[in-house]
């Protein structure tokens, strides 16, 4: 069964049957309560890549308690509101849009692989950020959590070992005069000044 779209209930024939909102235009979804249109992934077993598809549904995460908003992956709690409401990391429905967003990263840990919030972005207040090395604060409204990446070895004392161990990182030193060293993404590791060299093959007459 698609999820929101349909139930299962083994009483009925067939068992997956459609759930409430069936409207089939925005326009009738959204002027009915409770119901709300959507895109969401089509789940395909096998052949084309899932597929996006907008649909009229029930809101996943219109759940009562704490508890079952926390059990629900594509939901999260909102203390000051205390509802529980769509999250957004799940809402990008594949790798590429999730990578874009700061936030999200894509998780291959349960099947199907999905996008799930960072484990930094979870941490909404500068003091629980900062107080991990693995996070920095984002001071830019709206403000976050940010994964720190290779910039967390370079927090004070600088960690060279760690930088060196991550395959992701690179240790540079200064060579300009300045004396200092920093960790850095391997991306960037090797970008000096351009030098140009030009091989010329002696073997053969001009």
């Amino acid at each position: 069964c698609f999820v929101n779209v349909c139930e299962f209930d083994a009483a009925l024939s067939p068992s997956c049957h459609p759930k409430g909102c069936l409207h089939t235009t925005q326009g009738e979804c959204e002027a009915e309560a409770g119901c709300t249109w959507t895109p969401l992934q089509t789940p395909l077993p096998s052949g084309p890549p899932a597929t996006l598809v907008e649909y009229c549904v029930v809101p996943r995460c219109d759940l009562p308690t704490m508890t079952q908003c926390e059990n629900d992956p594509y939901c999260q709690w909102d203390d000051a509101k205390v509802t529980c409401e769509e999250a957004p990391c799940p809402k990008h429905v594949n790798e590429i849009l999730c990578d874009q967003d700061p936030k999200c990263h894509w998780s291959a840990a349960k099947s199907p692989a999905m996008c799930v919030p960072t484990e930094c972005s979870l941490r909404d207040k500068q003091g629980t950020c900062e107080s991990d090395k693995k996070c920095m604060w984002m001071p830019i409204a709206p403000a976050y959590c940010a994964e720190a990446g290779c910039e967390q070895y370079n927090k004070s004392p600088n960690d060279k070992c760690g930088c060196i161990q991550d395959p992701d990182c690179s240790w540079v030193t200064d060579t300009s005069g300045g004396g200092g060293s920093q960790c850095v993404k391997m991306t960037y590791s090797a970008c000096p000044d351009l030098d140009v060299a030009f091989v010329l093959d002696g073997s053969g007459s001009m």
